[in-house]
């Protein structure tokens, strides 16, 4: 999976992160908050890919919490 863009206007603003992966496959949105703990998934976020491969994760405003927080998106 690659990410292929990444999008944040700061607090309050949803946080778009772009990827291509594999075609047609569901992908779950997983944040940490410091990388030392796993990573969680965040409850009802997935993004879905295209014929193509080609998926966005939209991350709403109110899961991005404050100071450090880190995302990723696993298969």
């Amino acid at each position: 999976m690659l990410i292929t863009n990444i999008s944040y206007a700061g607090p309050g603003n949803d946080f778009i992160i772009d990827f291509k992966g594999a075609a047609d496959t569901t992908y779950t949105v997983e944040s940490s908050a410091d990388l030392q703990d796993d990573f969680i998934p965040i409850a009802g976020l997935t993004a879905t890919t295209d014929e193509f491969g080609v998926g966005t994760a939209i991350v709403p405003a109110a899961e991005v919490g404050s100071g450090k927080y880190f995302l990723r998106i696993a298969e």
